[in-house]
């Protein structure tokens, strides 16, 4: 039962009153202008938490770290090293001796690319010659780096960074490659590229990194310890001389400042001259790996000259498509040869070439043509043309399982020898530039076991080659003429007076005659030697 305190609330009702057609259309003008205040509203709110939000960001850990990171403490090769990456270069190389801080630069300044110069594309790629080789610059780069690192996919090898104040919604990538495999390093327009230990990768590698940067106008940074006269001295070293976007900047080990000066010393102490130069002080030397330790470029180069009427005029040959093909033209005047002119080109047919050697200005001069022995059907094809090649003689050293070793001390020999004033007697004119750079990069194999062999590395030897065909057939023509013949093992041997009187040999050198007469004024036959 209700209690009289308790009154029921009576509902008040209400009455619409229906709008006329001008007051239904301002009412609904007014709500849509309400509306689109308050997305106004709305839109104005959410852009300020976006401007408060990235103000916020800047002022975190991670940015100020940036700062702190690229910038580092230099030594005074360092120092030069980094301003020359700032003022504009687009090929660094820095010489470094043993722990001069090479890597350590090069890990700094690959930093610096990504927040510092701010390289597009945002694609960089740090290069070593082998897989094993490219873990320490990859460990050094992820040291320096830290929590700038967003993500180390270890599966690619690839660096993805946090994004630079300058690009916020750009990530940028850091890829480690090895030089392993030339072809792999085809493809992607880069930023930048640092080559560690570039001395050690091929010339086939830096042709193709080099144009990775061609569109971008990227830069190119290479630490490196020298390694004998290679591409390296011949590409970026000399042109580093005469081209202000290529730049040097040598560190021997003794200008680290963090290094004790008397481990040094000993340590100097334990290496031997040549190497003590290449790896403590940094320098291009001409060590024990090359074939031709005795050539010296200021020495042994010539300028060009006239070539005197009675001068002995021959050329050697070395065969080849996709490798070059070779002839070398050498004339002799005064006991002193000299090597006045080549060709070298790679993939043209024998016919190219021969249509080159008789344009050649002194083709009618030459006396003889000695080629490869083991070349028979393009030794042969020559001939049916007109030129009058001979198979290179081979002399069979029974200490070595190739006969390529006589030729080469044959060489080495001429390389030693001075005329009477002084002058070599073997001179190679300055336009001969690639017979130059073979005699730079023709070395041995490297050392395994202590047992390195006596084969130099089937690399840079074309010239050499035809070289040694000439230098070594001629030496043997003028030094002995007994009549020689080869037997069925392949040697070459000495016809004695026993053996003239053999009616069955006597019989055969007729024969071969008939086929293949034997060259004028010697006893040896044509045929010698294939």
């Amino acid at each position: 039962m209700e209690t009289p305190d308790k009154k029921k609330k009576k509902k008040r009702k209400y009455t619409q009153r229906k709008r006329t057609p001008e007051e239904d259309k301002a009412f609904r003008a007014e709500q849509a202008r309400k509306g689109r205040l308050r997305w106004k509203k709305h839109y104005e709110q959410k852009k300020a938490e976006e401007l408060q939000k990235v103000a916020k960001e800047s002022n975190l850990s991670r940015y100020k770290e940036v700062k702190r990171e690229v910038t580092y403490k230099q030594t005074p090769p360092q120092w030069r090293f980094s301003e020359a990456i700032r003022g504009g270069a687009r090929v660094v190389l820095f010489l470094g001796g043993i722990r001069a801080g090479k890597t350590y630069a090069g890990a700094r300044e690959a930093l610096k690319q990504v927040y510092k110069y701010n390289r597009l594309p945002n694609l960089g790629w740090i290069v070593s010659p082998t897989y094993p080789m490219s873990q320490v610059p990859e460990r050094m780069f992820k040291s320096h780096a830290g929590d700038l690192v967003a993500k180390h996919m270890k599966g690619e090898r690839c660096f993805l960074m946090v994004p630079p104040k300058s690009m916020p919604n750009h990530y940028y990538r850091v890829e480690v490659k090895s030089a392993e495999e030339p072809d792999r390093l085809r493809g992607p327009s880069l930023g930048w590229i640092w080559i560690d230990e570039g001395a050690m990768i091929s010339k086939e590698c830096w042709d193709i990194l080099i144009g990775r940067v061609l569109d971008s106008k990227g830069i190119i940074f290479i630490t490196t310890t020298p390694r004998g006269r290679n591409w390296l001295y011949e590409d970026v070293y000399l042109r580093s001389h005469k081209d202000e976007n290529y730049v040097c900047i040598q560190a021997p080990t003794s200008e680290n400042p963090y290094l004790d000066q008397q481990e040094i010393q000993n340590l100097r102490s334990r290496y031997s001259g040549e190497f003590a130069k290449q790896e403590l002080d940094a320098e291009f030397m001409s060590y024990e790996g090359l074939v031709y330790k005795d050539y010296k470029p200021m020495f042994h180069q010539a300028d060009r000259t006239e070539i005197p009427e009675n001068a002995l005029v021959i050329c050697g040959v070395d065969f080849g498509y996709n490798d070059p093909f070779v002839c070398l033209w050498l004339a002799k005047w005064d006991g002193i040869w000299h090597l006045v002119d080549e060709h070298y080109q790679s993939g043209k047919t024998l016919d190219y070439h021969i249509q080159v050697i008789k344009d050649n200005p002194l083709a009618k001069r030459v006396v003889k043509y000695w080629g490869d022995p083991s070349a028979a059907q393009q030794r042969a094809d020559m001939r049916s043309a007109g030129i009058q090649i001979y198979p290179a003689i081979r002399v069979h050293d029974k200490s070595s399982r190739k006969s390529i070793n006589t030729g080469i001390q044959e060489v080495t020999r001429w390389l030693n020898r001075r005329a009477g004033n002084g002058d070599p007697m073997l001179q190679i004119w300055k336009n001969c530039i690639n017979t130059h750079t073979e005699f730079m990069q023709y070395r041995y194999r490297e050392m395994t076991n202590k047992n390195a062999g006596e084969n130099p590395v089937d690399d840079s030897n074309h010239a050499m080659d035809a070289l040694r065909y000439a230098l070594s057939s001629e030496a043997k023509l003028s030094g002995d003429f007994r009549p020689r013949y080869q037997d069925d093992s392949g040697e070459v041997k000495i016809l004695t007076s026993k053996e003239k009187n053999n009616k069955y040999l006597n019989e055969y050198f007729a024969e071969m005659d008939k086929k293949r007469p034997r060259q004028t004024g010697s006893m040896f036959p044509e045929w010698l030697g294939e």
